[in-house]
């Protein structure tokens, strides 16, 4: 419930073909309120996006743009192409030995086209690749009181990681149960059960100090 209502509230909604093709989500706001209908953006890297997938089959309810390699398209970005969905080639930047799409370049194309609030859903290596550029402002993680073990689970944040705990990403403020996003003189670092889940949410930068820096 409350991540489509956070989808009715953003400009744009990232998330990377592997995770598109895997979990097949539609990136919508269902069954909420909808404030904006946010463009949806697949990154496709090795992995292109099926043509099977809801977000190509929905192409025509809410914007979908297919981001890649300037230099290497996607082998059916024809077929996609015509399904409706946008192409976006994207500069790319060496990431662990391999070159990968910049985030810092699709987000300046974002906000070119007006989408200044954008919301990272998933999977992995996106979340980490944006998280090792230091492109994240707030963060929502939700925790199920489940423990599922073994030494090849998958990591929720992937990307490079940090070498030491002292370089890990804290939120910054206080805790509270306000529902502004400040307390005081601190941002609000949120604390909440979601059903039978725990909900953290926090700004990873001060909101304040980001609304300031923004250029566009």
């Amino acid at each position: 419930r409350i991540v489509p209502e956070m989808r009715g509230k953003v400009d744009a909604i990232i998330v990377g073909s592997r995770t598109a093709n895997r979990d097949n989500p539609r990136l919508t706001c269902r069954e909420a309120e909808v404030r904006r209908t946010a463009k949806r953006i697949v990154l496709c890297g090795v992995t292109p996006l099926s043509l099977d997938s809801n977000l190509v089959k929905t192409a025509s309810e809410a914007p979908v743009m297919v981001a890649f390699p300037e230099t290497s398209p996607p082998p059916n970005l024809t077929d996609i192409t015509r399904a409706g969905c946008e192409p976006m080639p994207l500069s790319c930047i060496e990431i662990s030995g391999r070159p990968r799409l910049d985030p810092a370049a699709l987000l300046h194309v974002l906000a070119k086209r007006e989408a200044s609030n954008v919301l990272v859903e998933g999977g992995g290596s996106t979340l980490g690749c944006f998280f090792d550029m230091g492109l994240v402002d707030r963060a929502m993680i939700f925790i199920a009181p489940f423990i599922i073990g073994g030494k090849e689970a998958v990591t929720p944040v992937a990307g490079e990681g940090v070498e030491s705990i002292k370089f890990a990403h804290p939120f910054k403020g206080r805790f509270g149960r306000t529902e502004n996003q400040t307390i005081g003189d601190k941002p609000r670092i949120g604390v909440e059960t979601v059903g039978k889940d725990i909900m953290f949410s926090g700004w990873l930068s001060d909101p304040r100090e980001w609304y300031d820096q923004v250029v566009l």
